[in-house]
């Protein structure tokens, strides 16, 4: 099989994380490009290849600049591994691993940035919190969440699957940006010790974050 031509333009802590994983997962070759400790310079070397949209992850695959994890992520398995991490669609699991590939972006980090960005918002003008209203909020997404993994070991169902990369970054974020504290929530404190302790994870932090996330 061939291996991609994969450069990963790299912004510590952030979504690209997630290709570094795979691709440790998958021992497939790329070339990571950033500067350690130092996003401003990380962004510059985006700007150059992604100028009309800079955001990280960027890569160029084979001749073409790509963004989105999620995308990144289905292309260079369905291309360079076929038949891995994600259960075939006419599996019992394929419907939740597909709900939680997307669920990663489209519920759970857009909720949890939208939330941090009003906390500050708010502590800024010294307004009181809000009202509950009851739409969804970040703890909502976490019980929900933590329901799916008392009954399953993964979100892809009974294997590790791309679902579970794409996971990892929107529970990690809650905690970083102190919007809400996963550790409660016990089935998913536990599927997270376990993702954090694959060999391909700690070989992504080895590479990707050596001296940890600047300014965090």
């Amino acid at each position: 099989m061939s291996q991609p031509d994969l450069t990963i333009y790299h912004l510590e802590g952030r979504r690209c994380e997630r290709i570094v994983w795979l691709c440790e997962e998958l021992e497939l070759p790329y070339e990571l490009v950033f500067t350690q400790g130092d996003l401003r310079a990380s962004m510059a070397a985006v700007y150059k290849v992604n100028p009309l949209f800079p955001v990280a992850p960027t890569v160029s695959l084979d001749g073409d600049v790509l963004v989105e994890s999620g995308a990144i992520l289905e292309l260079l398995v369905d291309r360079y591994a076929p038949g891995r991490l994600k259960p075939a669609v006419a599996s019992p699991d394929y419907p939740a691993y597909l709900q939680w590939l997307h669920f990663a972006e489209a519920s759970f980090a857009a909720r949890t940035v939208t939330e941090a960005i009003s906390a500050r918002i708010r502590r800024a003008a010294k307004l009181p919190d809000p009202e509950p209203t009851g739409l969804m909020t970040v703890a909502k997404a976490l019980g929900f969440v933590n329901d799916h993994l008392s009954r399953q070991p993964y979100f892809g169902g009974s294997e590790f699957s791309l679902a579970d990369i794409m996971m990892v970054f929107p529970t990690d974020l809650t905690e970083w940006w102190r919007v809400a504290d996963v550790t409660p929530y016990a089935h998913l404190e536990r599927w997270r010790q376990d993702m954090k302790a694959r060999p391909a994870y700690q070989r992504m932090l080895t590479v990707a974050r050596p001296a940890g996330i600047p300014g965090l």
